[in-house]
């Protein structure tokens, strides 16, 4: 019989329709993409092109080379297109007493993940997905220190099907003086779960999916791996830290060389598994300055773009997953880790 199922920490609800449940491995891709060549000269993105992007913001690169040359590691860059304008102001404006809107102020960055035109998270090497993260959380706290700034949107969109514009690995951030609607939304259930229950409701989630064990994929010291009991698609997948943290700018040094090496690790398993898809991952954190900030816990979503969105996800917000969250997870258990 097909389930409600609700996502306790969202609030969203999904159908999980069993009777036309697919297995797990009939979400394989048998086309595979083109392989890209390690250098493209034409890419804004690869080595020896860094004056082909706005100027750097922050980089990992050695000490004894120069800002916006070669020799670098992970590169953060303005969007040459971006979305919103950092030297704009936060002007409230309002039309004929009903519509609200602020001018279009905040930031948005471009992470050149890697100087390899032809890797992506899962076949990048350890040390470098590790590099990547460490830049994450450096321009993180650089962004949390603008007062302009609530919310702070670390994604990655990979593919076409994602959203991706580019081929070479890249990842975003999009900083904004407002708090999305979904956002709030888990911030208000959050509060809620705690005035009642005093506990965190992703640490109790956690603690209820370690025990209920059939939805966890990988499970380290200071990390959970696993697919919501309401996933809203097949194998969307959670990452989470163990220890209760509100702000991704807080995660400890130890927390982030694991967290890179359980990213890898799954985004290879998706990689083998699903045939390399398309997905998006984000980093779901705590807006900067809001109250009842302790409340909160942070958390990875990625999710796999291997079914589009239909008619009645999109008009009613509930989503139909066609593959049980207990069978994605033990189809990903079943796939080795990488080397």
């Amino acid at each position: 019989m097909p389930e409600f199922r609700q996502n306790r920490i969202t609030g969203e609800w999904v159908i999980i329709a069993s009777e036309r449940a697919s297995r797990p491995e009939d979400f394989h891709r048998d086309v595979s993409k083109p392989k890209p060549p390690t250098h493209n000269p034409a890419c804004p993105f690869c080595p020896g092109n860094e004056r082909m992007t706005p100027t750097e913001i922050i980089a990992d690169r050695p000490p004894d080379t120069a800002p916006d040359s070669e020799g670098w590691n992970v590169r953060v860059v303005p969007n040459k297109y971006p979305a919103l304008d950092p030297s704009s102001e936060v002007d409230w404006f309002e039309e004929a007493n009903l519509f609200n809107g602020i001018a279009g102020f905040g930031v948005h960055d471009v992470f050149i993940d890697t100087p390899r035109h032809d890797l992506t998270i899962a076949t990048m090497s350890r040390r470098a997905v590790e590099k990547l993260f460490f830049v994450y959380r450096a321009r993180y706290n650089q962004l949390e220190k603008n007062e302009k700034i609530l919310m702070i949107n670390i994604f990655r969109n990979y593919g076409v099907k994602a959203g991706a514009s580019l081929e070479h690995p890249h990842s975003q951030v999009l900083a904004t003086p407002i708090i999305p609607t979904r956002t709030q939304i888990r911030l208000n259930v959050a509060k809620e779960y705690y005035d009642i229950h005093k506990r965190c409701i992703v640490c109790d989630t956690i603690e209820a999916t370690l025990k209920a064990k059939e939805r966890v994929v990988l499970e380290t010291e200071r990390f959970i791996v696993f697919e919501p009991f309401a996933s809203q698609s097949p194998f969307e997948t959670w990452v989470a830290p163990k220890r209760h943290c509100a702000s991704f700018g807080e995660t400890l040094d130890a927390e982030i060389v694991e967290l890179a090496q359980i990213m890898r690790d799954i985004l290879h398993r998706i990689y083998v598994g699903l045939g390399d898809p398309d997905y998006n991952y984000f980093i779901q954190a705590n807006p900067a300055r809001t109250k009842h900030r302790d409340k909160y816990h942070w958390f990875v979503q990625i999710m796999p773009r291997v079914v589009p969105s239909v008619g009645f996800e999109l008009s009613s917000g509930i989503y139909i997953c066609t593959s049980k969250p207990e069978d994605t997870a033990r189809f990903l258990r079943s796939i080795s880790s990488p080397r």
